[in-house]
């Protein structure tokens, strides 16, 4: 999954972008004659409880996904299953569903796995307690991997993003959610990190930061390891910080507003969680803890780099 990212399309053109990646691949893909504007929207991406995800490849759009809170229109899934009848009555709902993932996407069953697990985070931030989705088979393992449950029965719906697919409701306890990145999350105010819902992945060897480069994201590492070299070292330089699930990196760029110090390099397969500097200043300003959190993990850090011990 080297070179991927996952966010939140928000910007006009990443909207776009979506709408007619969907029209790519519910449309064109199955042979069905085009929609007027080459795009597929429907009155759940006009409510605002909802966050349509975005994969980047290298840039590229390759997939997208859709979670939703349950409101007055109620869930996408509800023509076709019910899922609200398996749930006790105070149980507040979200669900997923408009993935896509155009044909010749490689690694698709990594790639579904992320944007499933980003949409766990959105709705565990949006203080849902159950999260469901219409499982067709591609997703059946993934979902499993995450801790969905499989209901019984199965559909077949005319949706698009379900059509001519055998589909399986799975759902999921977010209070009983262990996967480790909600652990990881979870020890660094989740709050802060779930609100960004950007996440990134880098091959072994791959630089995530560099040095003297403009610092507008900070990162928390969720899987693998990344170091930090000696500055002006290069890639390959002396380590002098190591980054491992639960460390931070990259916030002192954010704070000071100057060029990278140094470069930071993932030195096995890893995962990380983006916050870009606008939204890092709004919760420093708006959380006192987070912000003597933040402190007190930079003084260790400069600490450990004056006395040359890295941990």
């Amino acid at each position: 999954m080297t070179g991927l990212r996952i966010k939140r399309a928000v910007a006009a053109e990443e909207i776009v972008t979506v709408a007619r990646l969907r029209h790519r691949v519910f449309v064109m893909d199955r042979g069905r004659p085009a929609l007027p504007g080459g795009a597929v929207v429907d009155v759940f991406d006009a409510l605002p409880a909802h966050a349509n995800l975005l994969a980047l490849r290298h840039g590229t759009a390759v997939a997208t996904m859709r979670v939703c809170a349950e409101g007055p229109a109620g869930l996408p899934a509800d023509p076709a299953y019910a899922f609200r009848d398996h749930l006790p009555p105070t149980a507040s709902l979200a669900c997923c569903d408009m993935l896509c993932v155009p044909r010749d996407v490689p690694d698709a069953p990594e790639l579904i796995g992320g944007l499933v697990r980003t949409c766990v985070l959105w709705a565990r931030g949006s203080g849902m307690s159950h999260l469901c989705v219409l499982g067709t088979d591609v997703m059946q393992e993934v979902l499993q991997q995450a801790g969905f449950v499989a209901l019984e029965g199965f559909v077949s719906s005319g949706a698009f993003d379900v059509a001519d697919q055998r589909c399986v409701p799975h759902q999921l306890d977010l209070s009983a959610w262990v996967e480790d990145l909600g652990e990881v999350v979870g020890q660094r105010h989740i709050g802060l990190w779930l609100q960004s819902l950007e996440r990134a992945f880098y091959g072994a060897g791959e630089c995530i930061v560099g040095e003297g480069e403009p610092g507008d994201e900070a990162f928390l590492v969720v899987r693998g390891r990344a170091e930090a070299v000696a500055h002006g070292s290069g890639d390959s330089g002396p380590a002098v910080a190591r980054f491992e699930a639960g460390d931070v990196f990259g916030e002192l760029a954010l704070l000071t507003n100057r060029p990278r110090s140094t470069t930071v390099v993932a030195r096995r397969p890893t995962e990380v969680m983006v916050i870009r500097r606008d939204l890092f200043h709004h919760l420093l300003e708006s959380d006192v803890d987070v912000a003597k959190r933040l402190m007190r993990s930079m003084g260790d850090r400069f600490h450990d780099t004056i006395t040359g011990r890295v941990p």
